[in-house]
């Protein structure tokens, strides 16, 4: 007796769906990222032209990132190509970086290794852990009444950052940059200013405010390198350089350099 439409079906089905897979897998182009650099001897990286202290418009002093990038492309023998995006420092979108594999193949720039990063590039293993903060006049109570906010680095979850800061009460206005944001503070316009704790390094050690993380504020989130969708063998080969950096000592010694031993992921 003949097997119904349905039974037949479900019996079938997951082979079908097997098939598919495989097939799937095997019409994919090859992932040539790695060969490609190791052939060319050069690493290609596009980066904000400032985003102090991860990339700084500097030859001696040019950040964490660059620095960290120079040294393990330096490990594996290659040169290292730097492209300045204005575009990378106004807006986490990479559909308006106006940027192509052609460009660079890979970015940094504090891009934040969460769901929505990995929706839209492949991302390394993350190295700094970065936190909303807020900065104000020693004996400053939380939460303040208003706040100027500077969004530091640029992939940070304003949305839940806003919602958080709507359920305290806090009314936030916007600046440009940390040095509007502390001239605020100074000039008594805001009770406190809000940034991310990696931004926050570049004036911490300065300034005579307390520095804070949000009081049970979102969640921190780790930073890391953005490769292409499907460059999985480079992003491979930058985790094992940057691993063996960490293990060695020299990933700490940059970040002591720039202030930021305390955002290291261990």
């Amino acid at each position: 007796m003949a097997l119904p439409f349905r039974a037949t079906l479900a019996a079938v089905l997951p082979l079908v769906i097997s098939f598919a897979v495989v097939l799937g897998v095997n019409l994919l182009p090859p992932d040539t990222a790695l060969e490609e650099i190791r052939a060319l001897g050069r690493l290609t990286v596009c980066a904000p032209r400032d985003m102090e202290p991860l990339v700084i418009n500097d030859r001696e002093r040019p950040g964490f990132e660059i620095e960290l990038i120079e040294e393990a492309a330096r490990r594996s023998g290659w040169r290292l190509a730097v492209t300045s995006s204005i575009a990378m420092g106004r807006e986490f979108n990479p559909g308006n970086w106006r940027i192509t594999r052609a460009t660079c193949r890979i970015m940094v720039g504090g891009l934040r290794n969460n769901a929505w990063s990995q929706s839209l590039m492949e991302m390394g293993e993350p190295y700094l852990a970065s936190s909303w903060i807020w900065a104000a006049e020693p004996g400053t109570a939380w939460p303040p009444e208003t706040a100027a906010f500077s969004p530091g680095v640029v992939a940070l979850d304003r949305v839940e950052l806003s919602t958080y800061l709507r359920g305290l009460g806090v009314q936030i206005f916007p600046v440009k940059d940390t040095d509007e944001l502390l001239a605020t503070i100074n000039a008594g316009s805001g009770a406190a200013g809000i940034t991310d704790s990696v931004t926050a390094t570049a004036f911490s050690d300065d300034l005579d405010l307390a520095i804070s993380i949000l009081p049970e504020g979102p969640p921190q989130s780790g930073i890391s390198i953005g490769f292409w969708k499907g460059d999985t063998t480079l992003r491979l080969h930058m985790d094992i350089v940057i691993e063996e950096m960490r293990s060695d000592g020299t990933v700490a010694r940059i970040a002591e350099k720039y202030g930021l031993i305390g955002s290291l992921i261990p």
